[in-house]
């Protein structure tokens, strides 16, 4: 126990060794860091056997760290592979038969069957990090479903998580039923739900659920196990560990699942009015709907199959025709009526006089309405998004240029006429644009989309299968989204063949997609035998078509995003239209603010296992959500700025951000500059890296502050005079940066003040070698635009940190700068 304990806390030591935690040079306490590093390595060579003999498994959370060494995200994984016999014979893994599994879900294709009693039922545990049971549903009768137990047989176990986590909060296991688990594996947004509060919970003292992530037995992740061999199908990418919460650990009630075999169609995202897949109407036209990114169809007696979705069927026709019982009646959802604003909808557009007083009127005929007795919630909203109203409607793609609405969305445009308002929360930008009122199709104007909208159910899904056609050890897929459940009579003759008919971009998982997703070689049809689970059931009337354009203007998808539509604002939709044109001129051409997403091998080049463990993928999606925030409110504390203000503000921001030394210039100027013999060669370099800054610089600040780093290395050449001019700091450089102004003028020389420039001017965050093809969200001559797209940029990095790789740790240091 002595020698566990000395090892744990050097160990920890060692880690800490930076230059923020301690004094010295930088070359200094890299060495010091070393050293401690390999006693502490061969101090446990030498204690191991005790160690292990004394604490038995006890004792292997800290052996994997110290043995992963700055690797420590790895450390599960490489402690696996390296006693992987040891583990396994002190724990057998679990074994189950894929293959079986799949058999035993297939059907006729086409007709998909309610699983059985008992498959699929999950006993699902809750437990803390200590191994301790929080909660389980083991005594219950009626247990969820999910995947996961259908195919292995195994309970779900989930880790109840504190306020934040650690890597070395993960980079561990912890003990339950007198064996190891591992909880580093998968997640999803059960992981973040802890950290999100809404205002009803801030009113009334609550919170929300906790945070969990899915436990799996540590000897189960062992290389060749049945549950390995399992997940590389289903998560072949690293970026796929958020995936699998839906694809395979989702737990729904037993009647919102249906299992069997069914003929699946992929199609590429193209224009709408050239898609070869689209509903008909009852007269044979085709209607102005198609499948795209996030949205597809299925077939009515496809959906039928589901339970859940037939008694809700059922309900519906008996309460349109008047015949429906209490039951029936009280499961339609009902209407939660108009929908206010989001405050965040407006920071982005100037005071104006005239939309000022629509927004006054507005106020005074939504208070008339209401009862003298408000709720604190009520309150709140009136006094953070005033009196506007409007339509919440679940988005699907059309197919040309209109947005078609059905009758219980319309009412207020067909009343007031006028441009139609569309709003998209987050509006980390300016998402609450206008169309005009010739592109506004509705049932009043006898449009036939609209009508065939007001009469459409929609699901929401998850799908995860087997490709039946890819042989005896046969690949795995996930997909989910939207539906709009079709009737026979609308379906589309050419594609009869069809019981889902979705996008590509809806596929989101594949086993052969192990560097990349190649959708382009998905065919465009495949039997597949697998588990349909429905998430949610959108009623007649509730969906609203949008041209896809528009939504790619609000980064939008439609595998269940709401949009939020407000009629009769003609004033507040000129508006912004006068300053969305602005804007577009002084932009330019437009780009997707979305961070590019990455595609990982979950592969090790070296020896072919498979590696389990995403701890820096959990730790990005925390920062992610830490960057949410911090962003969001820098952002409406900027907006507020009146205009004068809020320009200064972008010019500071810029600093350090878009304008700033290169960091490997600065860092290679160290190591000349300390170095005892310095190479011209090397310096010759140095001083071109510093010459091409000057062309690069944004803010004249910036520029001064380039020319001045240039000239400095200039004195720096053989046979240049020591005694030369030293070029004076500029006086609105020394303004910006005082402790710049004043290392510099304090500087006796030449190296001392390339280490007054070097060592207080700000690095360039968004530097040039990193991002050669422009940095992101810089307009050019437009500081405050170019802030605007920053914080756009820095939500998005937040927000996708779920699922791809967007570079948290960066931006994380970006919005703290700011």
């Amino acid at each position: 126990m002595t020698f566990f304990q000395v090892l744990k806390a050097y160990s920890m030591v060692s880690r800490q060794c930076k230059p923020r935690h301690i004094e010295g040079s930088r070359q200094e306490i890299r060495q010091r860091r070393e050293e401690l590093g390999k006693w502490v390595d061969r101090t446990l060579e030498r204690t191991r056997e005790a160690i292990e003999e004394d604490l038995g498994e006890m004792s292997w959370n800290l052996i994997a760290q110290i043995e992963a060494g700055d690797i420590v995200f790895d450390a599960l994984d490489l402690r696996l592979a390296k006693e992987a016999a040891k583990i396994t014979q002190a724990h057998p893994p679990s074994q189950f038969d894929l293959d079986a599994g799949r058999l035993s879900m297939r059907s006729a294709p086409g007709e998909p069957v309610a699983p059985a009693p008992g498959n699929g039922s999950t006993t699902h545990i809750v437990v803390d990090l200590r191994g301790k049971e929080v909660s389980t549903n083991a005594t219950e009768t009626n247990k969820p479903y999910s995947l996961f137990t259908r195919l292995t047989g195994l309970p779900l176990v989930e880790v109840q998580l504190p306020g934040s986590i650690s890597t070395f909060m993960l980079a561990r296991t912890l003990t339950y039923q007198d064996e190891p688990w591992r909880f580093d594996m998968f997640g999803g947004s059960r992981a973040t739900r802890g950290h999100m509060s809404r205002p009803a919970q801030l009113l009334s003292g609550t919170s929300g659920a906790p945070s969990l992530l899915p436990a799996m037995r540590y000897t189960d992740t062992a290389p060749g196990s049945s549950l390995m061999q399992l997940i590389a199908k289903l998560a072949p990418q690293r970026e796929d560990w958020s995936r699998m919460q839906r694809s395979l650990l989702e737990m729904v009630p037993t009647d919102h699942v249906i299992e069997g075999t069914l003929r699946l169609g992929f199609f590429e995202d193209v224009s709408g009015p050239t898609h070869p897949f689209k509903p008909t109407a009852p007269d044979g036209h085709a209607l102005a709907l198609c499948p795209n990114d996030g949205c597809g169809f299925l077939k009515l007696e496809v959906a039928l199959r589901i339970p859940a979705f037939r008694e809700y069927f059922s309900a519906w026709q008996a309460v349109q025709a008047g015949e429906a019982s209490q039951k029936q009646r009280d499961l339609i959802a009902k209407d939660k009526g108009p929908t206010r604003l989001a405050p965040q909808a407006l920071q982005h557009f100037p005071r104006d006089e005239a939309a000022l007083q629509e927004a006054h009127e507005a106020m005074q005929r939504r208070l008339q309405a209401l009862p003298s007795e408000l709720s604190q919630l009520t309150l709140y909203e009136l006094a953070t998004s005033g009196g506007y109203q409007g339509q919440r409607v679940r988005a699907v793609p059309a197919a040309d240029d209109k947005v078609h609405l059905p009758s219980e969305r319309s009412q207020a445009f067909d009343a007031a006429g006028g441009a139609l308002l569309i709003g998209k929360p987050p509006y980390d930008k300016e998402n609450l644009l206008p169309v005009p009122e010739e592109r506004v199709a509705t049932v009043a104007q006898s449009d036939a989309t609209a009508e065939f909208l007001s009469q459409s159910f929609g699901i929401q899904y998850s799908y995860t299968g087997f490709d039946d056609g890819s042989g005896s050890d046969a690949e795995m897929l996930h997909s989910k989204g939207m539906l709009i459940v079709v009737p026979s009579k609308n379906w589309p003759a050419n594609f009869a063949d069809m019981d889902l008919a979705c996008s590509k971009e809806d596929l989101k998982t594949l086993s052969r997609w192990t560097t990349g997703r190649d959708r382009s070689a998905v065919p465009q049809n495949m039997l597949s035998t697998g588990s349909l689970r429905l998430k949610d059931i959108v009623e007649p009337g509730r969906m609203g078509a949008l041209p896809i354009p528009e939504l790619r203007k609000r980064n939008m998808d439609t595998d269940g995003d709401d949009a939020f539509v407000y009629a009769g604002y003609p004033k507040l939709a000129a508006l912004i239209s006068r300053e969305m044109a602005d804007r577009e001129v002084r932009r330019g051409q437009p780009r997707s603010f979305k961070p590019p997403k990455t595609a990982t091998p979950a592969i090790d080049p070296d020896n072919g296992h498979y590696q389990a463990g995403r701890l820096s993928e959990i730790m990005s999606l925390q920062r992610g959500g830490q960057i949410m925030g911090a962003a969001s409110t820098l952002a409406a504390r900027f907006m507020a700025q009146p205009d004068h203000l809020r320009e200064a503000m972008a010019r500071n921001m810029m600093f350090g951000t878009y304008d700033g030394i290169e960091r490997d210039l600065r860092n290679d100027l160290r190591v000349a500059l300390d170095g005892k013999a310095r190479d011209p060669q090397v310096l010759t370099e140095l001083r071109n890296q510093a010459y091409n800054a000057i062309g690069r610089a944004h803010l004249p600040e910036a520029r001064e502050a380039a020319e001045l780093l240039h000239a400095q290395l200039l004195r720096l050449e053989p046979g240049a005079s020591s005694r030369a001019e030293v070029p004076p700091l500029p006086d609105a450089l020394g303004e910006a940066f005082p402790r710049l102004a004043q290392a510099y003028l304090a500087a006796p020389d030449t190296e001392a003040r390339i280490h007054a420039i070097i060592d207080n001017y700000p690095v360039c965050r968004l530097s040039h070698a990193q991002f050669p093809a422009g940095q992101p969200g810089l307009i050019p001559g437009e500081p405050e635009l170019s802030m605007r797209n920053l914080f756009t940029i820095a939500i998005k990095v937040g927000t996708d940190a779920l699922k791809s790789d967007t570079g948290t740790a960066l931006f994380a240091k970006i919005v703290e700068s700011c």
